[in-house]
């Protein structure tokens, strides 16, 4: 059994909840110390707690230095917060540099930080790795050069797939990602995964390819891309199970919060064919008609049935959004609440209903979903 290397993730915010959660996923690294910058008001709570899970047996400190010390390498987390990478960030990237540690990045930086980075770990022998722009390297991503790019067809993918959506971002999508993929890979399964990170390589799978995002591709395009781009992962990887998830959300909400009107779940929709498909609403009582609208509302824009349903932590704050005058303060105003508050408040509905955030709904989804893809006798044991 390979040993870990010990190392420090800074700056924490419930952006890498997730990942703390699913360490295991981790090939190289076990993440012992997690830093918090002082004045975010987290230093002493439990990493899961803080933000509404269980505990995770992670106390948040502040004193970066002495975490610093203590470790191999530091891994700077992406995070959500409104700070300053150059006043709060880089400092502490040079800081590491200096001292010999290895560096990790999932922070979006540009290419001038990026090279700047580079030849300081380079003048001082420290590993660099900027998952960032890992996934422009990976093989996959060459589809783009491929022959069959100018085709129209769309290739059958025969692997079981599994498509995690939510209404919003800020549903927990990526917590039900991992959770899946750690639950199959734990029994014995092969795991193909594209996730809704930018990072995800550092977990050992994908990141959203990036010409979902680019605007000089057409939309029609950009579905056929799609399909080509998992049809390969299947060829190459020979997966046993493929779980997908979706970026943004699947329709406005308003005139304000428009989810970028589930443009890009559309076209997930219409690459491939899911086999079985989890659904991620935000916090609210939701009555058995909510749900109902939903489902007929999916089914029709996208042409699948939602087999699962999971009620995230996390509810929209309308109250505070009519206060602001930005767009982005907006959508980034969120109510979180405590994982035992959300499973007493779910709605009993006709298919299941999970808090992911629940140790035992967690593990029942996976065995729900498991236990599907199982009836169609296409998912095998290695």
């Amino acid at each position: 059994m390979q040993i870990k290397e010990k190392a420090v993730l800074y700056p924490y915010d419930n952006e890498f909840t997730p990942l703390i959660n699913h360490q295991y996923l981790l090939a190289k690294h076990s993440i012992d110390k997690i830093i918090s910058p002082r004045g975010w008001g987290m230093c002493g709570k439990d990493a899961g707690s803080a933000f509404g899970c269980t505990n995770f047996g992670l106390k948040i400190c502040d004193n970066f230095e002495v975490a610093c010390n203590e470790c191999s390498t530091i891994i700077f987390s992406d995070f959500k917060k409104d700070t300053s990478f150059e006043e709060l960030i880089f400092p502490k990237i040079e800081y590491s540099i200096n001292t010999k540690k290895n560096i990790i990045n999932t922070i979006g930086i540009n290419e001038e930080i990026d090279k700047q980075i580079a030849s300081l770990c380079e003048r001082n022998n420290v590993l660099y790795i900027n998952y960032r722009k890992c996934k422009h390297n990976n093989c996959i991503n060459t589809i783009i050069d491929d022959q069959y790019i100018n085709l129209e067809r769309i290739s059958k993918i025969r692997t079981p797939i599994i498509l995690v959506l939510g209404i919003s971002e800020k549903t927990n999508k990526f917590e039900i990602q991992l959770s899946l993929r750690e639950n199959f890979i734990r029994k014995g399964y092969k795991v193909g995964q594209i996730g809704t990170r930018s990072y995800c390589e550092l977990l050992g799978f994908h990141s959203m390819p990036q010409f979902i995002y680019d605007t000089n591709i057409s939309e029609s395009k950009k579905i056929t891309l799609f399909n080509y781009y998992v049809k390969k992962m299947e060829l190459i990887e020979k997966p046993d199970v493929i779980i997908i998830g979706v970026p943004g959300g699947v329709m406005p909400f308003n005139d304000i919060l428009t989810n970028k009107f589930g443009i890009t779940a559309y076209e997930i929709s219409q690459a491939i064919i899911p086999d079985a498909v989890v659904f991620s609403t935000l916090y609210e009582k939701y009555l058995p008609s909510f749900y109902e609208d939903l489902s007929r509302s999916v089914k029709y824009k996208f042409g699948f049935d939602i087999d699962c349903f999971n009620l995230s932590n996390n509810q929209f704050d309308w109250e505070s959004s009519k206060t602001k005058t930005t767009l982005v303060e907006n959508i980034t105003e969120f109510i979180t609440y405590d994982s035992d508050y959300v499973t007493t408040n779910k709605c009993e509905l006709s298919i299941p209903n999970y808090n992911i955030l629940d140790n035992n709904d967690s593990n029942e989804m996976f065995e729900y979903i498991e236990n599907k893809l199982s009836g169609y006798g296409e998912v095998n044991y290695f």
